[in-house]
């Protein structure tokens, strides 16, 4: 953070506070080990809780992507969650129009389901709705977006 002349008592602190604890979670080995180096006690990585293996865009498939009526070349928008206004989805509706307004080819996916569902096909009765999904099929719906949509303000 380029703390200048603030580092070394700042790292002594965050030291002395972190070493009195049961245990510090850190996201990946290089952390740790840069930590370690520093004199951080009990260090242990809790990696990011993605596995790159499943979710990984290479598994793309384009015949899923044509069941949504998209073409290779057309640019799909999704949101995977819960259907529910506390996830302001009325934020996703509206980047899905914005960006239809110029490229009128786009497609909108919702996996999931929940108490919007009838609402938000009303609003956009050109979107997919792939309902509730998991393990390797939600894998390959994530896959198949081009671009991720998630709106929520707060995480329920």
């Amino acid at each position: 953070y380029r703390l200048g002349l603030f580092s070394k008592p700042i790292m002594g602190y965050l030291r002395k506070f972190h070493n009195r604890c049961a245990a510090t979670m850190v996201p990946t080995e290089a952390m740790r080990v840069l930590l370690a180096e520093r004199g951080f006690e009990r260090l242990s990585v809790v990696g990011r809780g993605v596995d790159a293996q499943r979710f990984d865009p290479a598994r793309r498939s384009e015949a899923m992507r044509a069941s949504w009526g998209a073409s290779p070349d057309d640019l799909v928008l999704g949101y995977v969650g819960r259907l529910a206004p506390e996830k302001n989805l009325g934020v996703v509706l509206a980047a899905y129009e914005a960006v239809k307004a110029v490229q009128p080819r786009a497609r909108l996916v919702f996996v999931g389901d929940g108490p919007m569902r009838a609402e938000l096909a009303a609003r956009a009765p050109d979107a997919v709705f792939a309902g509730q999904r998991s393990g390797d099929d939600l894998a390959a719906h994530y896959a198949g977006l081009d671009l991720f949509l998630f709106a929520s303000l707060t995480e329920t």
